[in-house]
């Protein structure tokens, strides 16, 4: 049985790969615009842009922010409240890998128009376990 620290290592690795030669082939941030013509005054335009992002945590997580004094208050450090980003990412981990997309539309017809718009997101990082090891926070 494979170690996890090292197969997350081996994907992490590999999605890197990925967005670099998707980043060097031009596919990181990509617009297409359309215009149809049905005649008789009426046209539908539509503008698609799409984009894909790859981060990777470089430096390791400060010390200061995630061993901070405790609250005498609440016996918590003091930077429980905002230490998520230090504590849920460690050197080299993915922090988004991401891809998203906008699509607008108009159409008209004479002096009739109608606009229409819709985005969609998704970051694979957020739907897995993270390396967070401190759940009273």
């Amino acid at each position: 049985m494979r170690n996890d620290t090292v197969v997350r290592g081996q994907i992490e690795r590999a999605a890197f790969f990925v967005a670099i030669v998707v980043t060097g082939l031009g596919f990181n941030d990509a617009a297409n615009a359309y215009t149809y013509d049905f005649g008789d005054d009426t046209t539908l335009d539509a503008n698609l842009t799409t984009t894909y992002t790859v981060g990777i945590r470089t430096e390791k997580p400060s010390d200061k922010v995630v061993h901070s004094e405790l609250d005498p208050a609440t016996g918590m450090p003091k930077t429980a409240n905002y230490d998520d980003p230090d504590q849920n990412f460690r050197r080299g981990d993915l922090m988004t890998n991401a891809a998203s997309a906008f699509l607008e539309t108009n159409f008209r017809h004479g002096d009739f128009g109608i606009k229409a718009s819709g985005s969609f997101y998704y970051d694979q990082v957020y739907h897995e376990n993270n390396a967070n090891s401190s759940p009273e926070t």
